[in-house]
């Protein structure tokens, strides 16, 4: 009898396990459905998360790429650019250079051809200058006009000794330089003035100066300064 009734209490509390656990296995196995499913899904979107990660990193490494030939294609394009106005910049250099060039051209040709004339000319136009310089001091800017253009001119046309047309004394004793240098020295700037200068600075001797104003004293002293 007292076995039984152990067997029959081993059987109950048995029992109360199973309705125990049954309970608590009804509670528990949706909660354990749900975080398999949770970490199942976590797994798939890791799994998801990697490919994409992987992705980005190529993503990375061909933008990374890009910008490196970006920066070579930027730096060859300053250089490009740098060598293009490099090549501009002696392009300029050389059409200017041909421009003087050919301005120089020009100007060689003219003179070529005046000196070819000159050539011819300088004979009458040295003897009407040395005239000049030996006769014509003492007189009067109008004598001296009459002079030179009317009868010395004229005389040399009739002997056909070459001259250049309008030939002017002064201009062939001292040019538009001497004559500004002359005025910074002191001299008037009368055409009586620098005819004398002229005269002046073609002598080997030294010419007698009738200078009651003191012109041409101011003249010298400031020509010759201290050397005087």
């Amino acid at each position: 009898m007292k076995g039984k009734s152990i067997a029959a209490a081993y059987l109950c509390s048995w029992i109360v396990n199973i309705v125990k656990f049954n309970t608590i296995y009804k509670k528990v196995k949706p909660l354990k459905d749900s975080a398999d499913a949770a970490e199942a899904l976590a797994n798939e979107k890791l799994a998801e998360l990697a490919v994409v990660l992987e992705k980005v990193r190529l993503i990375n490494e061909k933008v990374d790429g890009l910008k490196q030939k970006l920066a070579e294609a930027e730096a060859q394009k300053r250089r490009v650019e740098e060598e293009a106005q490099a090549l501009m910049d002696q392009l300029d250099l050389a059409n200017r250079l041909v421009g003087g060039l050919a301005d120089e051209n020009k100007r060689w040709t003219e003179n070529v051809a005046s000196f070819k004339h000159e050539r011819v000319t300088m004979i009458g136009n040295a003897l009407i200058s040395a005239a000049f310089v030996s006769y014509i001091g003492p007189f009067s800017y109008t004598f001296r006009a009459r002079l030179w253009k009317d009868t010395w001119l004229v005389d040399i046309q009739e002997k056909k000794i070459p001259f250049t047309d309008g030939v002017d004394p002064l201009k062939v004793l001292a040019t538009d330089a001497d004559q500004a240098v002359w005025k910074t020295e002191g001299l008037p700037a009368d055409r009586i003035s620098l005819e004398n200068a002229s005269v002046v600075v073609s002598c080997k001797r030294y010419p007698l100066l009738i200078d009651p104003q003191l012109q041409g004293q101011k003249w010298i002293r400031g020509k010759e300064g201290n050397g005087l």
